[in-house]
């Protein structure tokens, strides 16, 4: 028989924060019926309230600003590094500012280049 623990873990509100981030607008409200029916199955009620009160923040940078403000050319290398810039910022829990990110990806750029 397996057990299920009911306590949510950092790691684990980590990765829900981060799929809720991936998510676009108009489908997190399907995503959260979706993730209330997963904690209630589990009886981790205090993982769902956690996620629902959290605030999704919005990514700081988009791709028309990497072209504009980085000089990147268009093309693949906009996804590369807006990925690139959107794994950073994730992995700093969400807390870098437009100017950190690009600050980012300009050194990252001119490494590359």
């Amino acid at each position: 028989e397996a057990v299920v623990s009911t306590q949510s873990t950092g790691t684990e509100i980590k990765y829900f924060q981060d799929l809720l981030v991936d998510t676009p607008k108009h489908c997190r409200h399907q995503y959260m019926l979706a993730f209330k029916e997963l904690c209630l199955s589990r009886g981790d009620k205090e993982l769902f309230q956690t996620i629902e009160k959290w605030t999704v923040p919005e990514f700081p940078v988009r791709g028309d600003q990497l072209i504009k403000e980085l000089g990147l050319p268009k093309g693949p290398l906009i996804s590369k590094y807006f990925y690139l810039a959107k794994t950073k910022w994730k992995e700093n829990h969400y807390t870098m500012s437009r100017e950190e990110v690009l600050e980012y990806l300009k050194s990252e750029y001119e490494k590359a280049s």
